[in-house]
Parts: structure tokens; C-alpha cells; sequence
């Protein structure tokens, strides 16, 4: 039989930082040109305060040649960008930061052409 011990305060700091994921998918939205990335559904409120997002786009896994990190406390970002449909996907990355310096990271990808 296997068993898995973990120490209390490790227990704790773990739970924190998964309690910070709702869970629910960011959405893309593309009108009359513009596109718009929101995750107002992705992170839980803080208990602590305000949360601070740093956002980056990019055409590959880890890239940001689309949209340079960006630091914003609202859930969603305007993209300056014009697709030249050879893009088919763009790679979202998102980290929150909560006022008590715990942070949570959240990555997802939107098929756009």
C-alpha cells in the first residue's frame, strides 16, 4: 500500500495557491478587427486585494512576438495585431500576483484562422 505524507505547511501553501484557479477557461473575441482576451473566469478574487496580471502573447508556446508582458488589474486586454492568416493559433500566458506575493500561472491557447 502507498502512502503520501505531506507536511502541514507545505499542505497549506499548496492549497493557497490552487484556491486561486476557478477554473473556468479564458475567451478570445475577434470584432471588426480588434481581438480581445479575458480572464475574468480563470482566477479567484484575493483575499487579500487587488490581483495584478502580467499578460503575454505570442504565436508559439512562450513567446510574447505578439503582445510584450504587460502588467493590468483588469481581467481583460485589447490586442493590437492583424492576423496574416498564415497565424492559426496564438499562446496566452497570464500570471496573477495577489497583494501577499502569492501568484498563480495560467496558460491556454485560442485558434484564431
Amino acid at each position: 500500500m502507498l502512502s503520501i505524507s505531506i507536511c502541514p505547511q507545505i499542505y497549506n501553501f499548496l492549497f493557497i495557491i490552487l484556491d486561486l484557479f476557478k477554473g473556468l477557461p479564458a475567451s478570445y473575441r475577434v470584432s471588426k478587427g480588434g481581438h480581445n482576451i479575458k480572464w475574468g473566469n480563470v482566477f479567484s478574487p484575493s483575499p487579500y486585494g487587488s490581483t495584478i496580471y502580467l499578460i503575454s502573447a505570442g504565436s508559439s508556446v512562450g513567446s510574447s512576438d505578439i503582445l510584450s508582458p504587460v502588467s493590468t488589474m483588469v481581467d481583460q486586454i485589447d490586442l493590437e495585431w492583424t492576423n496574416d492568416r498564415n497565424q492559426h493559433e496564438i499562446y496566452v500566458n497570464i500570471l496573477a500576483f495577489d497583494a501577499n506575493g502569492e501568484f498563480s500561472r495560467y496558460g491556454t491557447k485560442f485558434l484564431v484562422g
